[in-house]
């Protein structure tokens, strides 16, 4: 197809790419219709957006047509920061397309020889394309792909500049919509994850630590200890609370980076009208094929400790078969007893209780004590 036939029929096929687009955002499988439609438009051979990190040097997740599942896997696991022409966009500007034949110093006889081409590119029989970053933030990058064979040539400024100036301000917007309703929707089910785990008031945080939700009975419960919510963030009104606050809270933000880690914490705050604790827990993201942005959260349940946590006995001892013994056991360590005085007031031996403990961690699943907590929240007898 010559260069003004591939015009042509961009023009032709523009109002029902921008629709594609703009039906992604919500519908985000609209996105293969698309990059289908774009490369026939073009007269290429396939497409891929890649939704990276901050870096551009890992690929989280990405959607692509016509590319085989194997190939795009190396590429992913591999071929993505062998590509030739990845160090060079990194120092281009944002937010446009880049033809790797006129815009880039790599010449196309240095592309020929190299390791990217010989052992990935040339297998498909990709020559030529146009890349560039759609967006970049402080969260993630997203970049775009498209490729050619040898047979239409390589990509013109007349091509590269119609996509620059009426598709991807569109692509921009469509992806800020998909973040944004997608992130709200993360939001909803986290609330509602926080609100099956536990009848406890609670405060939902976003991986910045900032306060995103709080449920109506944990503001009063909040100021009536001295923790404000100021600026989106949780302040706790005495200096050393305030600290043991943010411990645990980053302690918690950094698990949810390791792998979505089941760690957390939990502290106490005191005054003259009792004991507040605060206990942190991550939440997993529910997402879907097509969830882009997997935002964990955590949440801070409010216990006011007036009385004694109890659990329900019938419900816990048969869901985790624990002995009597057992059950007692968990229930004070989630009232914050120690296994030695636990071990005084049955009148045991330290290392009996410590071998109670270690059957009521492997029972329940869980790697420490700190864990059992978050495990035993649905049960408790509120």
């Amino acid at each position: 197809m010559s260069v003004s036939n591939v015009l042509s029929c961009l023009h032709n096929q523009q109002n029902q790419l921008i629709e594609s687009l703009y039906q992604s955002a919500v519908e985000p499988e609209y996105w293969n219709h698309f990059m289908q439609n774009l490369i026939t438009a073009l007269d290429a051979r396939s497409a891929r957006l890649l939704f990276m990190n901050q870096t551009a040097d890992k690929v989280h997740t990405s959607l692509k047509v016509n590319i085989d599942d194997s190939f795009h896997q190396q590429y992913v696991d591999y071929y993505v920061n062998a590509c030739p022409w990845r160090p060079e966009l990194a120092s281009k500007p944002a937010g446009r397309m880049y033809s790797t034949f006129l815009d880039f110093s790599c010449s196309q006889k240095k592309y020929r020889g190299t390791e990217f081409y010989n052992d990935w590119a040339r297998l498909q029989g990709i020559e030529h394309g146009i890349c560039g970053t759609v967006i970049q933030d402080g969260q993630a990058t997203v970049q775009f792909l498209v490729q050619r064979t040898t047979g239409p040539g390589h990509f013109t400024y007349g091509e590269t500049g119609f996509v620059n100036q009426n598709l991807l301000p569109h692509m921009r917007a469509a992806i800020t919509l998909a973040r944004q309703l997608q992130l709200k929707l993360q939001c909803s089910e986290a609330i509602e994850q926080a609100r099956n785990h536990s009848p406890m008031p609670f405060v939902l945080l976003d991986q910045r630590l900032r306060v995103i939700y709080f449920s109506e009975a944990s503001q009063d419960l909040l100021l009536k200890y001295g923790v404000r919510i100021q600026a989106d963030r949780l302040v706790c009104d005495q200096p050393e609370a305030h600290d043991l606050l943010q411990h645990v809270m980053r302690k918690t933000l950094n698990g949810m980076k390791a792998q979505w880690q089941e760690v957390g914490g939990q502290t106490v705050v005191r005054n003259e009208r009792g004991t507040l604790e605060l206990m942190c827990l991550p939440l997993h993201p529910i997402v879907g094929e097509y969830s882009f942005w997997k935002q964990g959260m955590a949440v801070v349940f409010l216990n006011e400790q007036q009385s004694w946590m109890s659990l329900n006995r019938l419900w816990v001892q048969e869901k985790f078969n624990l002995t009597h013994t057992e059950f007692n056991l968990v229930e004070a360590l989630i009232n914050g007893v120690s296994l030695q005085a636990f071990a005084d007031g049955q009148g045991s031996s330290i290392h009996t209780v410590r071998s109670q403990c270690k059957s009521v961690l492997r029972k329940t699943d869980c790697s420490r004590q700190a864990a059992l907590m978050r495990v035993m929240l649905p049960y408790l007898s509120m």
